[in-house]
């Protein structure tokens, strides 16, 4: 497209704009665009110029510094270590303005920016949004998409340059729980100017209930990853996730937080909910749920906020500009939401049964997680348990659960306030870090960790057809926990699975399972089997590598814990290997095993068995304390093999 065709489209689609002069020889379509100027747009001419990016696929700045706006209009300067604006602003500085900030697609907001040790005067941001509210017509960043607020404190103040349309995506990373009622004020104020967020990111760093209950206010949001989360959830919380019709992705990390379940009048029976009835009956909590001004009825929004979270926190946050600015930049900026204290606790009285009622539409159960796609959750047994059981969505591609146990509580006296105060005069100020008293062992609780195991069966059945990727996780020492066989079982065979690891469960009859798949087709599309190699219960013989290898023809990657390398299987020197000759696709293997074998003979011999069993094979990976340097020995021999057999092709094509 030429220039003159680029100006030609745009101004047929956004209904006339003024264009200022610009170098011939910057032809590309993203300066072309960098160099428009907007005389006064309304709402529909910047959502056609957004329009017109997107298809252009026009490639977006990313800044982490307001800097870069300062030094293209005149006036900035640097005295005693500060940057300020100095002097008048004139339209044409903001028309030039504008063309740039069109050109940001992310910006990172944070306290460490790349302005480095001169920070920016408050002044001079305030001045800067001042002329272009006085010159210019709608957002400062029109185009911006995505917003990460990372480690920012003083920073969170200029949030509302942020409020435009065209934002996308939210992160929020490292934010000190006492700075993020500015960020759900923002969330609210974002939501008034129509932005449809589809991508939120909470965490690491602890997040409140307020700001989760301000991200979970947009409907539409596709992918929602939660890696702090707040002190306890419920599984009231899970249910909000669940009731996004939207949500597409979730990443949910609940390993720090208490989970507090609440007993259903009618439990959920899993086999049902696994067959896809994942629903959950709550015609009973409707009968015990109080009465509150926002749940009295079958019928009330299902997302009532009362029925979830405590009540938001009553005190304004006071704006950092003043009042002539707030008027130029938006005379319809609404205040944020304060709700009256005393209906808000009441409506929020027996919280984890009131909101069942919102949820319940009549005696109709409530499906949750319709259209998920990607589920990565880690947590204790119960909140997982949950979960799997809420899901009813049955195009799950992305599947990865993480069981998770706490830390042993700490044996002595507990610290004295004089130990507690040093402690709070040295400490940084950083994001504070998870509760670390124990939530659930194993040893005290097989329990619940038993009916995990079934409904984990039960959601891998159910998903085995439409699952890709999958990783199974276990982050525990107090005892050794093993995985079912039908679990393992059932993904290996599956005809769609791609990617399969597991890490820190016993695979102790993992044996019985690879023996079983000799017996079966194997896979043809499996590429990825990773098997714990840091678990001595998980160990596998060199016979059994070799069912493994036939069972997965087609695997590029492989990890794997041998118990030993003393049963290798031996071949005559000038024969064949004729029993386990195979065409195996695998180029990479991860391997290990506890201690060397002192016969240097033996790793000849190993090299042979895995040049039959995988004729690609590229390289060897190995692993601290599992015999790395033996193994290591080994990948040379088999690359040392590869070079002889190119050398011995070249030689045959030269003659």
């Amino acid at each position: 497209m030429s220039v003159s065709s680029d100006f030609e489209a745009i101004d047929s689609a956004t209904g006339g704009f003024e264009f200022t002069e610009m170098d011939p020889q910057k032809s590309d379509a993203r300066q072309d665009c960098a160099h428009i100027s907007v005389a006064s747009p309304s709402d529909t001419d910047m959502d056609s110029l957004r329009d017109w990016i997107d298809q252009q696929g026009l490639p977006m700045e990313t800044i982490d510094s307001f800097l870069p706006l300062l030094e293209r209009v005149p006036g900035l300067q640097l005295k005693d270590g500060q940057y300020f604006q100095c002097g008048t602003l004139a339209k044409e500085d903001i028309q030039h303005l504008s063309a740039f900030t069109r050109t940001i697609g992310r910006f990172i907001l944070t306290d460490n920016g790349k302005a480095g040790e001169c920070p920016i005067h408050p002044g001079a941001l305030l001045r800067l949004h001042y002329f272009h509210a006085l010159f210019a017509s709608g957002p400062l960043f029109p185009a911006i998409q995505h917003l990460q607020l990372d480690t920012a404190g003083l920073s969170l103040q200029y949030l509302d340059f942020f409020l435009s349309s065209s934002l996308k995506s939210l992160e929020v990373v490292n934010i000190e729980e006492s700075q993020q009622i500015p960020v759900t004020v923002f969330l609210s104020n974002l939501r008034q100017h129509g932005a449809d967020i589809a991508h939120i990111s909470l965490g690491p760093g602890r997040i409140t209930q307020n700001l989760l209950q301000s991200c979970l206010t947009f409907s539409n949001i596709r992918e929602l990853e939660v890696t702090g989360g707040p002190p306890s959830m419920n599984r009231t919380i899970l249910e909000e996730f669940g009731a996004l019709p939207s949500l597409q992705a979730l990443v949910l990390d609940v390993g720090a937080c208490r989970y507090e379940p609440f007993e259903s009048p009618n439990p959920v029976n899993s086999e049902a909910a696994m067959d896809g009835q994942s629903s959950i009956s709550m015609s009973g909590a409707v009968e015990r749920a109080p009465e509150s001004p926002r749940c009295h009825s079958p019928e009330c929004v299902p997302r009532s906020p009362c029925a979830i979270y405590p009540p938001r926190e009553t005190s304004h946050m006071p704006s950092p500009f003043p009042l002539e600015i707030i008027t130029h930049f938006d005379s319809h900026l609404l205040e944020p939401e304060v709700l009256d204290s005393h209906a808000e606790q009441a409506a929020c009285t027996g919280a984890s049964e009131s909101v069942s009622a919102c949820l319940h539409d009549g005696n109709k159960p409530i499906e949750f997680f319709t259209n998920l796609k990607k589920l990565h959750i880690v947590g204790e047994a119960a909140p997982l348990g949950d979960l799997l059981l809420m899901v009813s969505s049955n195009v799950l591609e992305d599947f990865a659960v993480s069981l998770v146990c706490a830390k042993e509580t700490p044996k002595g006296p507990p610290p004295s306030s004089l130990q507690m105060r040093r402690t709070k005069k040295t400490s940084k100020k950083v994001a504070r870090p998870f509760n670390d008293a124990p939530f659930f062992t194993i040893a005290s609780q097989p329990g619940l960790v038993e009916r995990f195991l079934k409904d984990l069966a039960a959601a891998v059945a159910k998903w085995a057809a439409t699952l890709k990727n999958v990783v199974i996780s276990l982050s525990c020492n107090d005892s050794v926990v093993e995985l079912p066989c039908a679990v393992f079982e059932t993904l290996l065979i599956s005809e769609s699975l791609e990617q399969f690891e597991i890490n820190g469960w016993s695979l102790a009859t993992i044996l019985e399972s690879v023996e079983c798949l000799s017996s079966q087709p194997p896979s043809s599309n499996l590429k990825v089997l990773r098997l714990p190699i840091d678990n001595s219960s998980s160990e596998i013989s060199l016979s059994r590598l070799g069912l493994i290898a036939r069972a997965c023809p087609s695997l590029l990657s492989l990890r794997c814990s041998l118990k030993h390398i003393s049963n290798v299987p031996s071949y005559p020197n000038h024969e064949p290997a004729k029993d386990n000759l195979l065409a195996n696709s695998l180029q990479i293997l991860s391997i290990g095993n506890p201690s060397p074998h002192p016969d240097r003979e033996r790793s000849l011999l190993i090299a042979r068995y895995l040049n039959a069993l995988f004729p690609k094979l590229e390289k060897i990976q190995t692993h601290t304390s599992s015999n790395e340097t033996q193994w290591a020995y080994i990948g040379d021999l088999i690359q040392l093999h590869r070079s002889m057999c190119l050398d011995d092709a070249a030689r045959a094509t030269a003659v």
